[in-house]
């Protein structure tokens, strides 16, 4: 009778536990499902700016191949061709300072990406051991239910 009731109470304290640590695992996966959306946020944002610079970069591009081509028609009037050489030059310094950020952003990108998938691991390792303690924990529940059951019927005979 000591024996049982001390199995009880054993497995009520292992219920006890383990709905507290159903509750610190579930709000553990909320906290990854906030940072994963938060990841997928910064993913979007990040390919937003990343088509930006791209856009930005093709139109300086375009712009530069329009003074290229100005450049090389004003090389017989030489008080022009100065100008027009320091326009392009601007232009080409601002379009290296393009790709620096391009590539920056790229890096960024592939680095949000990383840890997006990391962030779904570990989502999908929180789900499994949720799984796991809720399923153990059922079944602790099943055997306390029987192990009443079977107490009322012995005190019943």
């Amino acid at each position: 009778s000591l024996d049982a009731e001390a199995r009880r109470e054993d497995a009520a304290g292992e219920v006890s536990w383990l709905d507290a640590e159903a509750r610190r695992k579930e709000r553990l996966m909320l906290q990854v499902e906030e940072n994963h959306h938060a990841m997928a946020v910064l993913e979007q944002q990040s390919q937003e700016r990343l088509r930006q610079h791209e856009a930005a970069r093709d139109i300086a591009e375009r712009e530069l191949a329009r003074l290229q081509t100005e450049l090389v028609a004003a090389r017989n009037r030489e008080e022009q061709l100065e100008a027009l050489q320091a326009r392009y030059d601007r232009r080409l310094e601002a379009l290296r300072e393009r790709n620096v950020a391009l590539e920056r952003e790229q890096r960024e990108l592939s680095r949000v990406k990383a840890m997006l998938r990391q962030q779904e691991t570990k989502l999908k390792v929180l789900q499994d051991s949720i799984r796991s303690v809720s399923e153990e924990r059922n079944q602790l529940k099943k055997m306390l239910q029987g192990e009443r059951r079977a107490r009322m019927d012995s005190e019943a005979s």
